[in-house]
């Protein structure tokens, strides 16, 4: 021990010492710093000005388009079965699935030779009842005669004797056969007609049931036809588009098949909505131009778009110049302003709507980050 200090108490001493140089040190460092650091000079950001296409927006006159898929359907549908049993013997070369037969084509022929015999049959009763009734009509003459001298020696002679001896009863009998003999005679040469089956108007073959040497009976199944020159497009639609369509003939709807656009008139509306209750079931008539009758496939879906009622005065713009959430992106004063409008129908390349002014102008170039206000500049076409 020194001076009353240990060698310990020394130590603490000189840490303190140490640590306090320390802090003291520090401090004047940071003051230094402090009082002689660089002030920032603080720039002004540079404007971006994006370059764009834009586009003035048209106003046109036009028809609401109402797009939807439908079916096509035969406007009428048939199913032929025979009048006559028998053999078939013949079939038309033309008579297979598929084809197109005109009105009145020979289509099947049902072996016929029994059906002669019966006209023949009946032809030849009907000459002999005629014979019957020449004679018996000689004898009613004779009997006219006999009559006459009769009542000179037979007085207050009765009717029904009269009757009697004029052979009424057996002429009329003979008359009431022949007529009954005609009608069997008719019949026998109609019979006759309906072994020859012909097509009983322009139609194409859906189904065909029967060969050459089948036996057919007025139940068995010849062919489907479907009728050639007109077809229905059965199409569905939201039932709250109705308002914009005329429930008459001025209404069409076109479609595309074999890549030629093909319009059809309106028909009729169905009277029950589909099993959701929201659609509406609207069905076309048209009739086949012979370019697209090959490429017509029954049942098969098509897309139609719907020519509605007329719009006057409204804007169209292209279908890419609207944005998400229906929101057009307008050239304002040099700046952009979004847009949000009411689309009141879409095509395949427009959009049509009532919120914009014929001297707004679209912005058809795409912005990677579309800020209202930011500042734009029209590209100048000649430079492009």
């Amino acid at each position: 021990m020194e001076n009353g200090y240990t060698k310990t108490d020394k130590q603490k001493l000189k840490a303190a010492f140490t640590i306090l140089a320390i802090l003291i040190s520090g401090f004047l460092i940071f003051s230094y710093l402090m009082h002689h650091k660089k002030k920032i000079k603080r720039v002004k950001p540079h404007t971006i000005t994006i370059y764009v296409n834009t586009q003035k927006v048209q106003t046109v006159n036009t028809n609401y388009q109402i797009p939807a898929y439908g079916r096509i359907k035969p406007s009428k549908q048939i199913t032929l079965f025979p009048q006559v049993s028998g053999k078939i013997i013949y079939i038309n070369p033309s008579f297979y699935e598929g084809s197109f037969v005109k009105k009145h084509d020979l289509l099947v022929k049902i072996d016929d030779a029994d059906y002669k015999l019966k006209v023949k049959i009946q032809q030849a009763k009907l000459e002999s009842l005629e014979e019957d009734l020449k004679i018996q009509i000689g004898k009613k003459k004779a009997a006219k005669i006999e009559l006459y001298y009769a009542k000179k020696f037979i007085k207050n002679l009765s009717r029904q004797s009269q009757y009697l001896l004029l052979q009424k009863p057996y002429t009329k009998k003979i008359i009431d056969s022949i007529n009954i003999a005609k009608s069997e005679l008719e019949n026998a040469k109609l019979n006759l007609e309906r072994t020859a089956i012909k097509a009983p108007f322009d139609a194409y073959i859906l189904n065909k049931y029967i060969d050459k040497g089948s036996t057919v009976s007025p139940s068995s199944k010849i062919a489907d036809l479907v009728y050639a020159k007109e077809f229905y497009i059965e199409a569905l639609i939201n039932y709250n588009d109705i308002k914009y369509i005329n429930l008459d003939n001025t209404t069409k709807a076109q479609f595309e098949t074999a890549n030629q656009k093909t319009y059809a008139a309106f028909k009729s509306i169905s009277r029950s909505t589909d099993q959701d209750g929201i659609m509406a079931k609207l069905i076309f008539s048209f009739t086949p131009t012979k370019d697209i009758t090959k490429y017509i496939i029954l049942n098969n879906y098509v897309s139609v778009t719907i020519m509605g009622k007329k719009l006057d005065n409204i804007c169209k713009i292209p279908i890419n110049a609207l944005r998400d959430n229906n929101t057009v992106w307008l050239y304002k004063n040099s700046k952009l302003h979004i847009k949000k409008i009411d689309v009141t129908f879409k095509s395949k390349k427009y959009a049509y709507t009532y919120d914009l002014g014929k001297n707004d102008e679209i912005v058809t170039s795409n912005i990677a980050l579309p800020i209202e206000g930011i500042k734009l500049k029209k590209i100048d076409k000649n430079e492009q």
